[in-house]
């Protein structure tokens, strides 16, 4: 496991610097762990994470089709106070920081990786800027499958409309896991954010694309019987 989270990825011929998917993974794998590292501190953090995702998903609005999906995407790149003050934006933005901080106290992660992420999500103001974006995209994604629910008539709760969002925001190629809430979520998003900070702009209109793809071909009926089942346990 060492070797595999410290040896050097390539990604333009440049050695040394690991892929946007492998920071994604590291942090999100990790983020449980460096907040017990880190102290209690964090737990704030966490908490307001999870609150703004929570509003982000309530907040939704009508976003009928895939061209206002994108329309909302390119319209606002941050997220409004409706969804989280600028103070809760710069709460999460601590929180990922102090994170790289107690990263370098976990062995396997404390090579070369490490520091060069470390020093990749600090600079300027990109984690804001990617935690604010980050959010505004997760709002709209919730809205556009909130919309493709409601005219199927299959009742999405808002627990498992943030669920349900959240893996496809991640990952839109994966079978969707009905374990991202609470801390789990927050890790994913958390991780996702991050190798965000490494990119100017709005999301690429390839990633938009497979997010509503994956939207299109969700078996709805299917989530909501298995998110009964799952509620129930």
């Amino acid at each position: 496991m060492r070797a595999c989270l410290t040896d050097s990825v390539r990604t333009d011929g440049q050695p040394d610097q690991p892929t946007i998917e492998r920071i994604r993974e590291l942090l999100a794998a990790s983020w449980e762990r460096a907040s017990g590292l880190a102290g209690g501190s964090l737990g704030r953090a966490d908490d307001v994470l999870n609150r703004a995702v929570d509003r982000a998903v309530a907040a939704r609005f009508e976003v009928p089709d895939a061209e206002a999906v994108q329309n909302a995407l390119e319209m606002k790149e941050s997220v409004d106070s409706s969804v989280a003050s600028s103070k809760a934006v710069m709460a999460i933005v601590a929180g990922l920081v102090a994170r790289f901080g107690a990263l370098k106290r976990i062995p396997a992660l404390a090579g070369r990786s490490n520091a060069w992420l470390a020093g990749a999500m600090i600079a300027g103001n990109r984690a804001r800027v990617a935690v604010g974006r980050g959010l505004r995209e997760v709002q709209v994604l919730a809205s556009y499958l909130a919309g493709r629910s409601a005219r199927e008539g299959v009742e999405l709760d808002d627990r498992l409309l943030r669920a349900i969002t959240v893996a496809v925001y991640v990952d839109p190629t994966k079978k969707v896991d009905l374990r991202y809430r609470g801390k789990r979520a927050g890790a994913a998003l958390a991780g996702q954010w991050t190798s965000n900070a490494l990119r100017s702009g709005p999301a690429r209109a390839s990633v938009v694309n497979a997010w509503v793809s994956a939207i299109d071909n969700l078996p709805l009926a299917e989530l909501s019987s298995e998110w009964e089942r799952v509620s129930r346990a």
